[in-house]
């Protein structure tokens, strides 16, 4: 199911692993620049992973809010809402037309 929503994203017009605040090196997982919406994949809440221990929390937190001054929407998912479609729904909520019967 992940690479089928990924694949609607490229149709979109999102790219992956887009830096959006060059010379930083962050990037968001998915980005639309147009539209400036992005797509954050939040690996490992459920292990202990870097985005929930104390330091990974906080740089994602900084470099979140630099996102949202520079006027972009950042779509938060942990790895299981993401496999499970949730971006799409949310993607649709956004405005973005989505023909998810094209097979190709």
């Amino acid at each position: 199911m992940r690479l089928a929503i990924e694949g609607v994203l490229v149709k979109l017009g999102f790219v992956p692993e887009y830096r959006f605040a060059p010379p930083r090196r962050w990037r968001f997982d998915w980005a639309h620049p147009d539209r400036k919406v992005a797509i954050e994949i939040e690996g490992g809440v459920f292990v202990g992973g870097r985005h929930v221990r104390p330091v990974g929390y906080g740089q994602d937190c900084k470099s979140i809010n630099e996102a949202a001054v520079r006027g972009w929407r950042v779509l938060r998912y942990t790895t299981e809402q993401f496999g499970r479609g949730r971006p799409l729904d949310d993607l649709q909520r956004l405005g973005f037309e989505l023909d998810l019967e094209d097979p190709a």
